[in-house]
C-alpha cells in the first residue's frame, strides 16, 4: 500500500502502511492507479472513480487537480459519493484546517462511511483538546447503531490512538464479537496486544489472521515476529517460510526463515551450528543476488536479528557478522541510496559545512563536535558504562551531541544524561529523514555505544553521515561493520594480536573501558529475608541474563554441586516467561543435581540489584559471555567474583578488574576444572572470603569516576582528527 499523509487529522479509510519500495516505486503506483481509476470512469461512468484519481492526486500532494476531481465527482453523484468526501475532508486537513473538514465529514456521515466521519470529527475534537467530547462523541455513534461492528471499531481505534489499551481491547472485543472476520479489528487487536505486553494473546491473534486471509504475508511474518519472541524458533521459521512463498522476491522471509535461533540454546552445539548455517547462507546468497538473482530488500523491517546470541559463545564473530552485514549492505544499496537522495534533495550540505567552518573559525580555541547515539541512554548497563565519560569530557575541546533512537525510554536518568549535553536530538526511525539530521549535526566523530541490538543497526553507520565513525565496548565485541572505523577497547583486556577479531581498526585505550559514574553505585542493605532467601545457608549467585549462560556453565554446575551439596544456588528470572521455562527446564535435564539445589528470583528493582549482591556468599562469572558493567557494580560490595581468565574482551573484565585493583590471590580461572576448584575452596572457607570481600569493596572507588579512561579517549579522538581531518580509515 501506499503511504497515509502524515498531515492528516481525519482518515482516508483503512490505514495506509508505510512504504516497503523506494519513493518513486510508490509515486509511480499512485500514478499507475490515478490513469486507471479515470479510464474506469470513461468506460463506467461511476463517480466513485473520479474519486479514487482525486484520492490518488492527493497522496501526491498534487491538492488542486485532487479537489477539482473530488468537486466534479461529487456533482455527478448529488453529494453522495462517500469517497469524494473523504478526499475533501483530507484536503482541508492536509491544509491544516481541520474546521473546513467538518462539512465534508457531516455530509459523509449520511453515507455507508458513516463510521469514518464519526473518526474525522473524533480527531478534530481531540486537535482542539476536547477529549472527553472526541470519545463521547464516538460512544454515542456506537450506541446510535447497536450491532454494527464498525462503530465500536471507531471507538477502538480512538482509545488505541490515545494509549487507553484497556478500554480499546473493550471495544475491539464488541467488534469481533458482532463480526468475527473483520480483518481491521484482528489487527487492531494484535497491535493492543502487543503493547499490552501479551505475547501469548498476540500471537493467537496473528494465527486467526493467517486463517482468516492465509494469502497475506504479513499475517505470516507477524506470526514469525511473535514465535521468535517466544524463544519457538522452528515454528518461527515455518511461518517465515510461508511468508515466502507467498512474497517469494523479498530477501527478508528469505532470511528469517533459513536460521532457527534459539534464545536459550538446548546444548553446547547450537551457538555453533547457527553461526555454521549463518557463513554458509551469506556466502549462498550473495552468489545469488550478484549473479542476478530477483531477490529484492527494499527494507530491511522485520528482519530477526540472526547473529545475536552467537556472541554468548567462544566463536570468532568477525567470522560470523563481517559476511553477514556485508550481504545485507549490498542487498540494501538501492534503498539506501533511495533514502539519501530524497534526503539531499531537501537539505544543503555544502552550505552547513560552509557554516559549520565560520562557527569553528570564529571559536578559539575549535571544539570537535562528538556525537554519541545510542538507544539505551536511560536506566541501562550501556548507559551506567559511559555515564563518566559523558560528564567528563573536556568541553573545552569538545561539544557534545546526544543522539537517541527512536521511541527512546524516558527516565530519570535519561534526563540527567541529557543534561550533560550541548544538543539533544531524537532520531524517528525514518532512514531518509535520520540522514538528513545526521548530516545537518556536521559531526566531526560519530560514536555508536550499542550497535548489534537490532536487526537494523547497520543502516545508520551504512549511511556515512559522518566522516569518522566508531564504537566500543557498548557491545563487548565488533560490529562486523566495514562502516565503523574504530573499535576502542583497553589494554588492560585485549593486545594488538587480537585485530583479527575485529572488522574495525582496534584501538587499544589506558585504563579500564568505559567510565562508570560513582553515582550510579547506590545501594543500602537488607537482610536475605528481603529477598526470601535462608539466612543459614551458602549461597552462590549467578545474576547474569540467561541467554549469556552458556550450556556448558550447566555441566559445571553441576560438577559444583556435588562438590558441595548443602549449598543454595541463586538465578534472577530474566523478564521473559518462555527463556525463563527453558533454561530452568535445560539446567533440569542437563544439571539435575543444581536444578535441585536452585531457586530463581524475581526480578527485582535496580536499586536492589547491589543490596542482593550483598546478601550473597559468592558469585559466579558464566564463561564465553561474562559480566561488564555488573561486575564494576558488584566489585562496590566486595562479594568475591570466581571469574575466567577468557580469550577475548567479553569474558575478559572480571579478571582485568582484579589485576586494575591488585586484589591478592583473586579467584581468576584458566580452565573448567580450575574454576570448580577456586568455587569450591572459596565456598568452605569462609574467613578467606571475608577477608576478600574486605579488600575488594575497600579497592573498588579506583574503579568509579576513573579519568584515565577519558582522557584516553580524548587523545584518541583529538589524533585521528588531526592525522586524518574530515575522513576516516574507511570511508566512503
Amino acid at each position: 500500500m501506499v503511504p497515509a499523509l502524515s498531515a492528516a487529522a481525519v482518515p482516508l479509510g483503512p490505514e495506509a502502511a508505510p512504504p516497503t519500495a523506494s519513493e518513486c516505486d510508490w509515486r509511480g503506483e499512485l500514478h499507475q492507479a490515478r490513469r486507471r481509476h479515470l479510464r474506469h470512469y470513461r468506460s463506467e461512468g461511476q463517480p466513485s472513480h473520479l474519486a479514487g484519481a482525486a484520492d490518488a492526486l492527493l497522496r501526491l500532494g498534487l491538492f488542486r487537480p485532487a479537489a477539482a476531481l473530488a468537486q466534479l465527482a461529487l456533482a455527478r453523484s448529488q453529494g453522495r459519493c462517500a469517497e469524494a468526501l473523504l478526499v475533501l475532508a483530507n484536503l482541508a486537513a492536509a491544509h491544516g484546517e481541520p474546521r473546513r473538514a467538518i462539512p465534508p465529514l457531516l455530509a459523509l456521515r449520511r453515507t455507508e462511511r458513516a463510521p469514518l466521519a464519526y473518526r474525522g470529527l473524533a480527531r478534530i475534537c481531540r486537535g482542539q483538546g476536547q477529549m472527553a467530547r472526541a470519545t463521547r462523541l464516538l460512544q454515542l455513534a456506537e450506541a446510535r447503531h447497536p450491532g454494527e461492528a464498525p462503530y465500536s471499531l471507531a471507538l477502538a481505534k480512538h482509545h488505541l490512538e490515545l494509549g487507553q489499551l484497556e478500554l480499546a481491547w473493550a471495544a475491539l472485543q464488541r467488534c469481533l464479537a458482532l463480526d468475527a472476520t473483520c480483518l481491521e479489528a484482528w489487527l487492531d487487536a494484535l497491535s493492543c496486544a502487543r503493547a499490552l505486553a501479551q505475547p501469548d494473546l498476540a500471537l493467537a491473534i496473528a494465527q486467526r489472521l493467517s486463517q482468516l486471509d492465509p494469502g497475506n504475508p504479513s499475517h505470516h511474518r507477524a506470526r514469525g515476529q511473535l514465535l521468535s519472541e517466544l524463544d519457538q524458533p522452528l515454528e518461527c521459521c515455518e511461518a517465515f517460510a510461508q511468508a515466502a512463498s507467498l512474497a517469494p522476491g523479498q530477501l527478508v522471509d528469505h532470511l528469517n526463515a533459513a536460521i532457527p535461533v534459539w534464545r536459550i540454546p538446548a546444548n553446547g552445539s547450537t551457538a555453533w551450528m547457527v553461526a555454521f548455517r549463518i557463513r554458509a547462507l551469506a556466502r549462498q546468497l550473495d552468489a545469488a543476488l550478484k549473479s542476478g538473482n530477483e531477490w529484492t530488500m527494499s527494507s530491511p523491517r522485520g528482519l530477526l536479528t540472526l547473529p545475536f546470541y552467537c556472541a554468548y559463545s567462544p566463536l570468532n564473530l568477525r567470522t560470523v557478522l563481517e559476511p553477514y552485514y556485508a550481504l545485507l549492505s549490498w542487498a540494501c544499496a538501492p534503498w539506501l541510496r533511495d533514502c539519501q537522495a530524497r534526503s539531499r534533495a531537501n537539505y544543503r550540505y555544502p552550505a552547513a559545512r560552509a557554516q559549520h567552518q565560520e562557527r569553528q573559525a570564529a571559536t578559539t580555541p575549535s571544539r570537535i563536535r562528538l556525537g554519541v547515539l545510542s538507544a539505551s541512554l536511560h536506566g541501562h548497563s550501556t548507559a551506567a558504562a559511559f555515564s563518566g565519560l559523558l560528564r567528563d569530557l573536556n568541553r573545552d575541546r569538545f561539544e557534545l551531541i546526544l543522539i537517541h533512537r527512536q521511541s527512546p525510554i524516558v527516565d530519570a536518568n535519561h534526563l540527567r544524561l541529557n543534561g550533560l549535553a550541548d544538543l539533544v536530538v531524537y532520531l524517528d526511525g525514518s532512514l531518509d529523514t535520520e540522514d538528513y539530521l545526521l548530516r545537518s549535526l556536521d559531526l566531526d566523530i560519530l560514536f555508536f555505544l550499542d550497535l548489534g541490538f537490532d536487526s537494523q543497526d547497520f543502516l545508520i553507520p551504512a549511511l556515512r553521515t559522518c566522516p569518522i565513525q566508531i564504537t566500543g565496548w557498548g557491545v563487548p565485541h565488533t560490529s562486523g561493520l566495514a562502516s565503523i572505523d574504530y573499535y576502542l577497547s583497553s589494554s588492560w583486556l585485549e593486545s594488538p594480536a587480537d585485530q583479527v577479531e575485529y572488522t574495525e581498526k582496534l584501538v587499544l585505550l589506558d585504563g579500564l573501558p568505559g567510565c562508570v559514574s560513582s553515582e550510579d553505585v547506590q545501594y543500602r542493605i537488607l537482610s536475605r529475608s528481603y529477598f526470601l532467601l535462608p539466612e543459614d545457608r551458602l549461597i552462590i549467585g549467578c545474576v547474569q541474563t540467561f541467554w549469556k549462560i552458556h550450556p556448558d556453565f550447566d555441566l559445571i554446575l553441576e560438577r559444583i554441586a556435588r562438590r558441595l551439596p548443602d549449598a543454595l544456588f541463586v538465578f534472577v528470572d530474566c523478564g521473559v516467561e518462555t527463556a525463563n521455562q527453558r533454561f530452568q527446564e535445560r539446567l533440569g535435564r542437563r544439571a539435575p543435581q543444581a536444578s535441585q539445589q536452585t531457586v530463581f528470583l524475581a526480578r527485582c528493582a535496580s536499586s536492589d540489584f547491589l543490596s542482593l549482591c550483598d546478601c550473597l556468599d559468592l558469585l559466579l562469572d558464566p564463561p564465553y559471555f561474562g559480566s561488564g558493567v555488573t561486575a564494576y557494580l558488584s566489585m562496590s560490595v566486595g562479594t568475591p567474583t570466581v571469574a575466567f581468565r577468557g580469550k577475548r574482551l567479553r569474558d575478559s573484565s572480571v579478571a582485568a578488574i582484579y589485576r586494575y585493583l591488585g586484589i591478592e590471590e583473586a579467584p581468576i580461572a584458566a580452565s573448567i576444572a580450575t574454576y570448580v576448584e577456586q568455587v569450591v575452596a572459596l565456598a568452605c572457607n569462609a574467613p578467606r572470603r571475608l577477608a576478600l570481600k574486605r579488600q575488594t569493596a575497600q579497592l573498588a572507588h579506583r574503579l568509579y569516576d576513573n579519568p584515565t579512561y577519558v582522557r584516553s579517549f580524548e587523545q584518541f579522538c583529538t589524533g585521528v582528527i588531526a592525522v586524518a581531518p574530515g575522513s576516516g580509515p574507511g570511508s566512503a
